[in-house]
Order: C-alpha cells, then structure tokens, then sequence
C-alpha cells in the first residue's frame, strides 16, 4: 500500500473544487482521514473565491484572444491558475451551447 501524497491532497482540498469524499477516493484514503490532516494542520478550504475571480478574468480574455497553459508546479499561484482555467473551459463550453440553442430557436420560430 503507498503512502498518500499529501502534497496534492492538500492542494485539491484547499482549491475547494471537489468534496473531501471525492478527494479522498482520488486517493485511496477515507475523508475522515482528510478532515482529521486538515484540522491538525489548520487547513482551510480558502482559495474558491481566488479561483472564481480568475475564473472570471479568464472568461472575459478568451473573448479577446487564446491563453497558453502554465507549467506544472504545485503552488497556490499556479494552482489557483489550474482551477481557474477548468472552470473557464466549462463556462466557454457553456457559452457555446448556448449559443447554438439561440439558433435553434430562432430557426424553429421562422417555422
């Protein structure tokens, strides 16, 4: 059995994107075990709001142009960045779908 690396773990859980659950079946570990790591090293789930600022700044840059994708250290810069740019993706690929339904129903309406 290998050790979790807590390392990442950490990161996800103070990124705040996923459950504790869901972090911890990532990883092969129970979310008690989280929760307990968590408050002995008085972690907090603090970057959610950094990420959905970022996320925003994203949304409305991708109007404009195309972004490049950042290394892959871990740290709270690039990690706020990462979460950032996963939500970016999906409000885009929302956007779109949008898009697209408008023209349907304007094509169903000339009908």
């Amino acid at each position: 059995m290998t050790k979790p690396n807590w390392e990442v773990i950490e990161s996800a859980y103070r990124a705040g994107l996923l459950s504790v659950r869901e972090i911890a079946s990532q990883h092969g570990i129970t979310h008690g075990a989280i929760n307990k790591r968590a408050k002995r090293d008085g972690l907090e789930r603090d970057l959610k709001a950094k990420i959905k600022a970022r996320a925003d700044s994203l949304v409305s840059k991708r109007e404009v142009s195309t972004l490049v994708s950042t290394g892959k250290a871990i740290s709270e810069r690039i990690l706020i960045e990462a979460s950032a740019e996963v939500i970016a993706n999906v409000r885009m690929e929302h956007r779109g779908d949008i898009r697209r339904a408008r023209k349907l129903a304007v094509i169903q309406a000339q009908r």
